[in-house]
């Protein structure tokens, strides 16, 4: 990583033996999100009833309008206390951070179009063998205070379990109040802490 031109390298980890091992090898612990799962084999999930105006459609479909996506995803970053400098990813390295992860669903992963504009996402990516993780979820500005996260959070739910998956996790900072109250409104329960490390190398 360093030899790459890289002054710190980031480290996550999900238990107290992980964050012990960070620790002596020269990792700070510098975050933590939260974690919280649902049982989509016993959830009873609401209706995925689109709000007026709005139509959902599946990251497979928006292939000519990436860097207009790309924008969304920015602004919808911007306020995430996680960690605000994803919201200055260039285009290409969204591409290859965000949309090349190996295991995303691209059927799964929804975008919410409201006035031709796309305004909210939900990434999902799945093991393919019961198990899936929410990536991303997010709403332009311009767009909040209509449900549309919650919407397209949902959505994600919906596919996942038609695809079989048994469970699905998302990590949320601690700070993400909204996020926290959509996790709990669609039935997530809290399943531990991820801890965010990270080394100096210079």
């Amino acid at each position: 990583v360093r030899d790459g031109g890289h002054a710190e390298a980031v480290a996550w980890t999900d238990d107290d033996v992980g964050a012990r091992f960070a620790a002596r090898n020269g990792f700070r612990e510098t975050r933590r999100k939260p974690v919280s799962v649902l049982r989509l084999d016993e959830a009873e999930l609401p209706a995925l009833d689109a709000p007026s105006g709005v139509r959902l459609l599946p990251l497979v479909d928006l292939a000519d309008r990436l860097r207009e996506l790309h924008s969304l995803a920015m602004a919808a970053h911007r306020d995430d206390p996680a960690d605000p400098l994803d919201a200055e990813q260039s285009f290409e390295d969204w591409l290859r951070d965000d949309l090349g992860v190996p295991d995303l669903e691209y059927r799964g992963s929804v975008v919410a179009v409201a006035a031709d504009r796309l305004a909210a996402l939900a990434f999902v990516s799945s093991d393919g063998v019961g198990r899936a993780e929410n990536e991303f979820t997010g709403t332009h500005p311009d767009f909040r205070g209509r449900g549309l996260a919650t919407f397209v959070k949902l959505s994600t739910l919906h596919w996942a379990r038609a695809q079989g998956i048994r469970e699905i996790r998302t990590g949320n900072d601690a700070e993400n109040a909204p996020m926290l109250a959509i996790n709990a409104k669609l039935g997530y329960v809290p399943a531990g802490v991820r801890r965010k490390h990270v080394k100096t190398l210079t």
